[in-house]
């Protein structure tokens, strides 16, 4: 199973990434959930979308103004 959220870095600032886990899915939820069962692991780390990409994105889609939330939501 593949799994995924935003993580901040600092206590300060916007820096994120969206690390994807794997998990071994045929494990009871009881001993997924334990940390010392090792069932999890870091598949790849995904920067977060960079500043200049919604300046971007609103130059060239024609309905940005009203799909701006649904345009992102999709890219990240």
């Amino acid at each position: 199973m593949f799994w995924s959220d935003t993580t901040h870095l600092a206590n300060f600032g916007t820096a994120k990434l969206w690390p994807i886990y794997m998990f071994f899915g045929n494990l009871s939820k009881y001993t997924r959930a334990e940390p010392s069962s090792h069932a999890c692991y870091y598949v790849a780390y995904i920067p977060s979308l960079p500043d200049f990409f919604q300046d971007k994105v609103a130059s060239i889609h024609a309905k940005w103004n009203t799909q701006k939330k649904s345009i992102l939501t999709h890219c990240r």
